[in-house]
């Protein structure tokens, strides 16, 4: 994994475990060094070594304990991407409420957050959410 990928996954909160395989074939100073990260665990797949170690460590970082029936982990980094510029998007339009922004500038943080979910789904529909708001919300005014 290299270091731009973990920056991004650190930024997002994203748990990870560095793992380095075949390490039946590294030389021992080496090894020794590469045991000094807490974080990094040497296996060999082929000789089936240090996997009880990898085993525990994942345990360890998925805290069974903490889930319940209906939870979701997203593993997709891109899709953890997206659903966080959803948020924001979102958080937007409940600021912008707050303020009393028109609906114009509430739609555009809307087609926002529906881009984003898109980038998820493969399917961006902003005509019909959008219309449905606009029909229950009056635009411009009457005297």
């Amino acid at each position: 994994m290299k270091n731009e990928e973990m920056n991004k996954l650190q930024n997002l909160g994203i748990s990870f475990i560095k793992v380095e395989n075949k390490s039946d074939l590294v030389l021992s100073a080496l090894l020794n060094v590469l045991k000094t990260d807490k974080e990094f665990v040497l296996i060999s797949a082929k000789n089936r070594d240090y996997l009880d170690i990898l085993k525990n460590k994942i345990i360890a970082k998925v805290n069974i304990e903490g889930y319940k029936t209906g939870d979701t982990d997203v593993t997709n980094l891109r899709h953890n991407e997206s659903l966080y510029r959803i948020q924001q998007a979102l958080k937007d339009v409940i600021k912008d409420l707050d303020k009393g922004v028109t609906v114009d500038f509430l739609a555009m943080d809307i087609r926002q957050a529906l881009h984003y979910l898109g980038e998820i789904t493969g399917e961006v529909t902003t005509y019909g959410l959008l219309s449905n708001i606009s029909s229950k919300i009056c635009i411009g005014s009457e005297f």
